[in-house]
């Protein structure tokens, strides 16, 4: 800017020494008439310009003359008028409705994620952040704040409450039928495996054969095979035989039992004072327990420790998981364009009202930087910003000031001729 200020000055002073040629040499010939029309026009408009210019961020030649200094006398209201303006143009919900729908932020957001790089550096985002989060939770004073934290809140929990509210909601959709199918189904499945039938047998046998194995004249009789046969023939093969009818039977009595077991389990944590303060004894009990909570914050430090050293490591199991939840993500978006309206649609719901709630906020903090900051710091931004265009003004205006003088010296001339 102070380059364009000179080239500005350069150009008043031209025109002051054309002046005095046109003035000194005025008789040399005819042209120089139109020289010193120039270069008087030429001077009042540059001089004009300079002082509009100047009068809009202090007071011209230091004279404080009225209405200059105005950007300086007049901060705060235009501070006031700015951010009324942002406000009303930029932030009202119609405004923001209507770019976001224009916008297509998931298109936007698949475009960019479809660069290798960009998800290379979105994954690095957020290991820092990751990491930032477990350096911050590993201080002392951070972790006494959320170890009293999650103490306090636990210590209000009614484990009663929450067991049976979780257990009626899993009864009212009938989750719990669908979890029995698939606890029967892995059972069959695991019992399939001579593997599993041959460990199972061995177990069944010695406990069977410590049950009835007798005594005769103080001597064991083994009967060893005889458990076996019991648990091979009879036990195994009545279980599995059981799991079979309860999978493929919805009435069987072992579901309605379930369900009747649920009702009452359910009815005894909501009306069962004995049950609940049971339970409450228990939650108590381990939440005073000093032992499991020494335990407790080793284990979770050891997790913090060894998940820190993986994000530092350059095989990051991390930030390959990130990567790859990331890969997964963008073909979702890319071969379903119904995940990408559901996006824009969230989008559409949650920001206009988002910021419509919040532009009052952000209208007062706009009045409230602008009228700390001083007169001084306002005219050094605004000239920071706008001042090369101000001095091209003043140059424009010496120059259109100096062909205007030109052209009315012209038709004066033209006008005394009839």
């Amino acid at each position: 800017m102070k380059n364009r200020k000179r080239l500005a000055g350069a150009c008043l002073v031209i025109a002051a020494c054309l002046y005095i040629v046109s003035i000194k040499w005025a008789g040399l010939s005819p042209a120089m008439a139109y020289l010193n029309a120039f270069a008087e026009a030429a001077m009042i408009g540059g001089i004009a310009d300079w002082f509009a210019v100047t009068a809009l961020f202090r007071h011209p030649l230091g004279i404080p003359i009225p209405h200059t200094s105005i950007i300086a006398r007049n901060k705060s209201r235009i501070g006031h008028s700015l951010s009324r303006f942002i406000r009303n143009n930029f932030l009202s919900g119609a405004y923001v409705h209507a770019s976001v729908e224009r916008a297509d932020l998931a298109g936007k957001w698949l475009q960019w994620l479809q660069a290798p790089a960009h998800r290379e550096k979105l994954a690095d985002g957020l290991c820092r952040a990751i990491r930032y989060a477990l350096r911050a939770g590993q201080d002392d004073s951070a972790r006494r704040f959320i170890e009293a934290t999650l103490l306090r809140y636990a210590s209000r929990l009614a484990p009663a409450t929450l067991i049976g509210r979780v257990l009626a909601a899993l009864k009212e959709d009938g989750q719990h039928q669908a979890l029995l199918d698939d606890t029967l189904t892995r059972l069959a499945h695991w019992l399939e495996s001579p593997v599993h039938q041959r460990w199972l047998k061995r177990q069944l046998t010695q406990v069977i054969f410590r049950l009835i194995n007798p005594r005769f004249f103080g001597r064991e009789i083994s009967l060893n095979r005889f458990a076996g046969w019991i648990a091979n023939e009879r036990l195994i093969e009545r279980f599995s035989r059981l799991l079979t009818e309860v999978s493929q039977d919805p009435d069987h009595p072992v579901r309605r039992q379930l369900d009747q077991t649920l009702d009452h389990f359910i009815e005894r944590t909501r009306n069962d004072p004995v049950m609940i303060a049971r339970l409450d004894r228990i939650r108590d009990e381990l939440l005073s327990n000093a032992p499991m909570q020494r335990y407790i914050q080793r284990l979770w430090g050891n997790v913090l420790l060894r998940w820190e050293a993986d994000l530092d490591s350059s095989t990051s199991h991390t930030k390959a998981s990130l990567l790859d939840f990331i890969d997964h993500y963008v073909q979702v978006l890319d071969q379903n364009p119904a995940a990408r309206d559901w996006i824009n649609t969230q989008a559409i719901t949650l920001i206009p009202p988002l910021v419509a709630s919040n532009s009052a906020r952000i209208d007062a903090y706009i009045r409230h930087y602008i009228d700390q900051l001083s007169a001084r710091d306002v005219v050094e931004q605004i000239e920071h910003n706008v001042g090369n265009d101000l001095q091209y003004i003043r140059i424009n205006g010496t120059l259109v000031g100096g062909l205007v003088g030109v052209a009315i010296h012209a038709l004066t001339q033209l006008a005394l001729l009839f």
